[in-house]
């Protein structure tokens, strides 16, 4: 899963975010044009698609061959 229209943060920064009053800590990724950020959210989504489908045919496969030698 993509994490490209949120903000990355760690411990550090998730302790100062708790302290920060007027949420000035607070940054997303941006885009010039908004359809530029069309088409980044619709790569990304197509890019999940296919590592999803991938992961799907290789488990089938390897499944597959697992029984293939069973029998």
């Amino acid at each position: 899963m993509t994490d490209y229209l949120f903000a990355s943060t760690g411990f550090v920064s998730g302790f100062a975010r708790a302290l920060d009053i007027g949420a000035t800590f607070n940054t997303y990724n941006v885009s010039a044009t908004p359809e530029e950020a069309d088409s980044l959210a619709i790569y990304n989504d197509f890019k999940t698609i296919g590592d999803d489908l991938r992961h799907a045919l290789k488990e089938y496969a390897e499944k597959s061959a697992l029984s293939k030698t069973v029998q």
